[in-house]
């Protein structure tokens, strides 16, 4: 049985804009800048996908975490602070002199998402004052920060033992 031309055009047409959709997604920075819209969405299961997903990017991720961090808008630096609590490695260790200068600041949601990526990282918990304790504003921010949103889980029973606080 033979074929049809329309058919194999069809196919050849269907197998080429995939190859190019292919390539597309695979060149880093275009499949960053889709991420990057994505983690922008109103929909907060898309949101947090695309911020897991940015942070997988491990290494790859953290001039863009950088430049975030360091601009002047809070929304890019916000989301910087989301992906940098993601990233699973010690990739983000790269970006506390950033994460630093944000705490610096007086307290806001900045702040506290800034707190946030400590706190995810064990970098912080009940150590607060041994880690920043050269610097009162930190310390005000980091403790702003655990009276406004953190709470006690049964994995944290531990280190709250080892402070006394129970």
């Amino acid at each position: 049985m033979k074929i049809s031309l329309p058919l194999k055009l069809g196919i050849a047409v269907v197998v080429f804009f995939a190859l190019v959709f292919g390539a597309l997604f695979a060149y880093r920075p275009v499949r960053q800048a889709w991420l990057v819209s994505r983690l922008r969405s109103n929909d907060p299961a898309v949101s947090e996908g695309a911020a897991k997903r940015l942070a997988a990017e491990g290494v790859k991720i953290i001039p863009l975490l950088k430049n975030w961090l360091e601009s002047e808008n809070p929304a890019h630096a916000k989301n910087a602070c989301r992906v940098t609590a993601k990233i699973t490695g010690d990739e983000w260790k790269e970006l506390t002199g950033q994460l630093n200068a944000v705490l610096d600041g007086k307290p806001s949601k900045l702040t506290d998402a800034a707190s946030a990526v400590f706190f995810a990282h064990n970098k912080v918990r009940w150590k607060v004052t041994e880690v920043f304790e050269d610097s009162p504003a930190r310390n005000r921010n980091i403790l702003c920060y655990l009276l406004t949103y953190y709470h006690s889980s049964e994995e944290t029973e531990e280190d709250d033992e080892e402070a006394g606080v129970i």
